[in-house]
């Protein structure tokens, strides 16, 4: 009977078990999370997606039309065309109200110095709902009835 000695695993040399050592705790830091979150967060901001009269999207309804869009991670906002039965059926997660006071809502543009009617859509008869944190965080639902269009703006915070 031949005996054959199998060969003994080698140890990892010292280098290598204190780069996985480092490479474990570099892993599970929370201060890297933070710093990869933190760098998520601003490339985000840094390019928006931005949309201007666009016929339709894929994250809206089918009777929406004329889409405009501003999504970053800290602001997003659109407006679109609808008729109000579809903005109903759309908002039906929120507790929509009867405008009785005007309601002035953040556009697509607010970030857009030279965009015409700067930044802010002001509307006196529709629909609205609206929450905000004492953080600023929040939404703000509108639908002019007059114009027969709907606005979204919020904010993660």
């Amino acid at each position: 009977m031949t005996v054959v000695n199998e060969p003994t695993p080698a140890k990892p040399s010292r280098r290598r078990r204190l780069a996985i050592i480092v490479g474990l705790v570099v892993l599970f830091n929370p201060f890297t999370w933070m710093g990869c979150w933190l760098g998520g967060v601003c490339w985000l901001n840094a390019h928006p997606k931005v949309g201007e009269n666009v016929q339709s999207v894929n994250w809206l309804p089918a009777g929406a039309s004329r889409v405009s869009y501003y999504k970053a991670y800290s602001f997003t906002a659109f407006e679109f065309d609808i008729e109000e039965n579809g903005f109903r059926q759309w908002a039906s997660r929120w507790e929509l109200k009867d405008i009785r006071e005007p309601q002035s809502i953040m556009r697509y543009n607010y970030f857009v110095e030279d965009a015409p009617s700067y930044g802010r859509a002001h509307i006196t008869d529709g629909l609205y709902d609206e929450k905000r944190g004492e953080n600023g965080g929040g939404y703000h639902v509108v639908y002019d009835r007059t114009a027969r269009r709907a606005y979204f703006q919020s904010n993660p915070r």
